[in-house]
């Protein structure tokens, strides 16, 4: 898998997880698999994908090892941006 595809795998499995399953073929109906036993298992962000088991992690994605590597490799670089902020009166 190419790092753009990868980099864009939260954003297409949130809008296809958001949404009723389209007729495009095989690949994305492995994308819909994939939402619905993510959903199951109440993952709905990256982080919650990091912080599962490996192998539960495993199981839900159902990737080869390659594949996998490249998932982890594209989660470690995600940002993670917490912005806090007062208004003053």
């Amino acid at each position: 898998m190419s790092e753009l595809t990868l980099s864009a795998l939260p954003a297409r499995l949130a809008i296809r997880c958001s949404r009723p399953p389209l007729p495009f073929g095989p690949r994305d109906d492995d994308v819909q698999d994939m939402c619905k036993r993510l959903g199951e298992a109440g993952v709905s962000t990256v982080f919650d994908l990091l912080d599962l088991d490996t192998d539960k992690r495993r199981e839900l994605l159902a990737l080869s090892e390659q594949q996998l590597e490249d998932v982890a490799a594209v989660c470690s670089r995600y940002p993670d941006i917490n912005l806090s902020y007062e208004v003053g009166a």
